[in-house]
């Protein structure tokens, strides 16, 4: 019963994926061969998020190097993206 269950779990991603390319566009050429290797994931990374201020964010930016800087925003406790620490100004 498991293998049936990933199988039928294979096809429904295979049937997302095809439904989210663009028309026209296949992972193969009309002779049948790769066009291109596909995208592979290098590295992930996974980190603990503890909730700061946007003004912590941009001093950890800041001390980071980093050019943007994802982090929970305490006041909304939403997710939020920082950037331009390096031109002096944060958004």
């Amino acid at each position: 019963m498991n293998r049936k269950s990933n199988i039928i779990k294979a096809r429904c991603v295979q049937k997302t994926l095809e439904a989210l390319l663009p028309s026209g566009l296949n992972r193969r050429t009309a002779a049948g061969t790769k066009a291109e290797p596909e995208p592979k994931v290098v590295k992930v990374k996974r980190f603990a998020v503890k909730p700061m201020s946007v003004i912590e964010a941009a001093d950890q930016m800041e001390l980071l190097s980093h050019d943007f800087f994802l982090f929970r925003n305490a006041e909304t406790r939403n997710s939020t993206l920082s950037t331009g620490a390096r031109t002096g100004t944060t958004d």
